[in-house]
């Protein structure tokens, strides 16, 4: 009498090269993520890179979107400038009646340290150079008061 053989799985196969359904699609899966991961560091490198290429002159107006960056060269060295978050805007939205002004505070980075404008100041001095802020916009009247269509416009002198 003959036990009965146990069947092997064929993926499990010595002899036969087939592979597991599931190690196929995971394969797919992998390799599609590692073309992603590599796209999204590349990407991210590259904005690193180029995000702060705006250069911008003293004594001059200029706009910076939340999260951009200019330089402005200085006698010896360069001030970095990134507009980093709107805290808050609680001015009266356009075609809108109120009774109170409201008021705006943002914080920039100025070098990489933080700093906040408002709601006292509409300017900060760093070193010998003051940093006023001039405007606060938004590219239409439906974004009001959202962070992400918020456009700050500084002057350094």
């Amino acid at each position: 009498f003959d036990p009965p053989r146990r069947t092997q799985c064929p993926w499990k196969s010595k002899n036969k090269r087939i592979t597991h359904p599931t190690s196929i699609a995971q394969t797919s899966f992998y390799k599609a993520m590692s073309t992603f991961t590599y796209r999204i560091i590349v990407i991210g490198l590259l904005s690193v890179f180029f995000s702060c290429t705006k250069n911008e002159l003293l004594h001059e107006n200029f706009s910076l979107k939340l999260n951009q960056c200019a330089r402005i060269p200085l006698e010896e060295t360069e001030l970095k400038i990134k507009f980093s978050k709107l805290i808050e805007d609680s001015r009266c939205p356009p075609d809108a009646y109120c009774t109170g002004m409201g008021r705006t505070i943002i914080a920039i980075e100025l070098n990489d340290s933080t700093y906040v404008i408002g709601p006292d100041s509409s300017s900060i001095t760093f070193g010998s150079y003051n940093i006023k802020l001039q405007q606060v916009s938004y590219n239409t009247k439906r974004n009001f008061g959202k962070e992400r269509h918020c456009r700050i416009t500084l002057r350094v002198d």
